[in-house]
């Protein structure tokens, strides 16, 4: 958990999936940097294939909610889970935001599992009704901004109920671990390094490419996130704005990549006729855009502000990032026009 100091009027910010003011290594050695970033790159891997995975396995025609939603709910549940821990990193030294475990399972897995920009960007689909393989013809658009609101309500409300569930169970289920967590964490950047590897040599099989790429391209941005999270974090009190920086930098280049790979040309063509050019773009898609941005952080930390800020927060990050993917998306698929992707 990260403190941030501020004056007697004001609460006391604690940011769980970022990073501390001062350095998440234990001591601040050049090797302990370095196996923290292997540590994120595992991390990183296995929460991009969790949702990639679990969005694959709840989207499917007759749902009442499935997708990504899914996953920014189950990653909050461990977010809570790993907040509310406390016995488990009993023996350690340091407290638990500087120990490395902690920050790849929070910082790592939850921020990577769930996506801030994957939710601005179904709530402008279904707003558009431009949703892939279905266009339902609303009446009119009012029903478009009922859909909006619709996509971000379920999502903030279920997300902040994961969060909740997370905090409860770990109350009744928190006991010290047998493990070892020095020798656990150098196995886990071990395996860091080896999955990386993995999936680059993975990238051959054509039918996993759009997985693979992701899993390449997840590490870069879960690095990304953590040191724009440890330098902007603090800049701001009350405001958290590295989370803001990176939620809607990600909104920004998703709408970028949108737009490449379901955009027309005005004879009616495609921007991408290329299946690897679309395998491509949807892994920078999943892998770094969904990995930069983050709900898990978003969750906690509109739990930890006091209102009206937490309001405040909220309100300027979804709307700040659905406006620019509106400009963006939707000036393009209101002029020239988007259609299905190649590789949908």
């Amino acid at each position: 958990m990260t403190s941030s100091t501020q004056d007697p009027d004001h609460e006391t910010l604690e940011l769980y999936d970022s990073i501390p003011e001062e350095s998440s290594t234990r001591p601040s050695t050049r090797f302990n940097e370095v196996r923290l970033l292997c540590i994120l790159s595992f991390f990183a891997i296995v929460g991009v294939l969790a949702r990639k995975g679990i969005t694959v396995l709840t989207t499917y025609d007759g749902s009442f909610l499935g997708g990504v939603i899914w996953a920014n709910f189950a990653a909050c549940v461990v977010m809570g889970l790993a907040t509310q821990s406390s016995e488990f990193w009993k023996d350690e030294p340091v407290p638990k935001a500087k120990i490395q475990l902690y920050t790849g399972i929070t910082t790592g897995f939850c921020g990577t599992f769930s996506s801030f920009s994957s939710l601005i960007l179904e709530a402008f689909i279904k707003s558009a009704d431009i949703q892939i393989g279905h266009y339902y013809h609303y009446r009119n658009g009012a029903y478009g901004i009922m859909e909006c609101a619709s996509v971000m309500i379920s999502h903030i409300c279920i997300s902040i109920a994961g969060l909740h569930f997370g905090k409860h169970l770990m109350k009744f289920h928190d006991r010290k671990t047998p493990l070892n967590i020095g020798i656990l964490e150098n196995v886990v950047a071990v395996a860091g390094i080896a999955s990386w590897i993995a999936v680059i040599v993975l990238i051959v099989i054509k039918s996993w490419r759009s997985w693979t790429f992701a899993c390449i391209v997840s590490p870069i941005a879960c690095w990304t996130r953590f040191y724009v999270s440890k330098w902007l974090n603090p800049k701001v009190s009350g405001f958290p704005m590295g989370t803001f920086t990176v939620n809607v930098a990600a909104s920004v280049i998703l709408a970028i990549l949108n737009l490449l790979n379901r955009g027309k040309t005005s004879h009616d063509g495609r921007l991408v006729n290329s299946i690897l050019s679309c395998h491509m773009i949807q892994g920078l898609e999943d892998g770094f855009c969904g990995t930069l941005s983050t709900v898990s952080t978003f969750v906690a930390e509109l739990y930890t502000l006091k209102s009206p800020r937490s309001y405040r927060y909220g309100f300027v990050s979804l709307a700040v990032s659905y406006i620019l993917m509106l400009l963006i998306l939707g000036s393009y698929n209101w002029t020239i026009g988007l259609t299905d992707p190649l590789c949908s």
